[in-house]
């Protein structure tokens, strides 16, 4: 499994951190149904998205999506275009 993100000058939603969190985590949540799960609570918490999480409760997720046992490797590349 492989998480890639390119940085498009372009693209102003990955220009930052933040950005590019949410976009990884998206990502991932495609990729297994336990990371779906972990990115649901994330929205349930947030009152079915009615507000934005924390920056920490971003890479809380992200944390948490690494730690799931029995998944395949993860590889992040990043890259700036």
């Amino acid at each position: 499994m492989q998480g890639w993100i390119g940085v498009n000058c372009k693209d102003e939603t990955k220009e930052n951190a933040r950005g590019t969190l949410c976009s990884l985590l998206v990502q991932l949540a495609a990729q297994s149904d336990a990371y779906s799960n972990i990115l649901s609570a994330l929205y349930s918490e947030n009152h079915a998205g009615s507000k934005q999480p924390t920056d920490n409760e971003l890479r809380e997720s992200l944390k948490n999506m690494l730690a799931v046992p029995d998944q395949a490797p993860i590889f992040i590349v990043m890259m700036s275009v």
